[in-house]
């Protein structure tokens, strides 16, 4: 029997701390820790005893390491939270409680987002309004694409056009800036 799981039990079930971190945030946070189970199988198996549990720990719009591993079998770790956030809405795994949720939470999918990053509207509010750093880091703005293009889905689903078409928008408006800033 391995080392690690000889780890303290507490919590949901009888996992052990490594077991539910595994489950939860998947093998890259780890620090080099041994895989917590004999096996992928029964990795599987523990995580359909105790899904449910690890799901309703999760932050509206995001699922743990063991959804997107054994429920979907698209990732080996968590994906970010935008780009998980559009994968359920295009296989339609957001519910009305969650989605309700998740537009009071998050401006960006608000129905009314007042002038929420209104900044992004036009490469010169982008270049008036963001800091510096940003000029010298194209990656920060490569970030936005991917939550404006969630967004823009979001509110697609959610059967806003107009607001589905300013999030798009706003993301050709970075991708410009990012081609300007080669």
């Amino acid at each position: 029997m391995r080392l690690n799981r000889t780890i303290r039990r507490r919590g949901i079930g009888g996992l052990t701390d490594s077991q539910r971190w595994f489950l939860r945030h998947g093998p890259g946070l780890m620090n080099g820790a041994p895989f917590p189970f004999e096996s992928e199988p029964e990795a599987r198996q523990v995580w359909r005893a105790h899904s449910a549990a690890l799901m309703a720990d999760s932050r509206p719009g995001s699922r743990p390491c063991g959804f997107w591993r054994y429920e979907l079998r698209m990732f080996r770790t968590v994906p970010s939270f935008w780009r998980g956030l559009g994968i359920l809405i295009d296989r339609g795994l957001i519910d009305a409680t969650e989605a309700a949720r998740l537009e009071h939470d998050l401006r960006e999918l608000s129905p009314d987002p007042g002038t929420y990053c209104q900044s992004y509207d036009s490469a010169a509010l982008i270049a008036e309004n963001t800091s510096s750093h940003v000029d010298h880091d194209p990656r920060l703005l490569m970030e936005s694409i991917e939550h404006f293009e969630t967004a823009a889905r979001w509110h697609a689903w959610r059967g806003r056009p107009e607001a589905a078409e300013r999030w798009a928008r706003r993301v050709e408006v970075v991708r410009m800036c990012i081609v300007a800033s080669d």
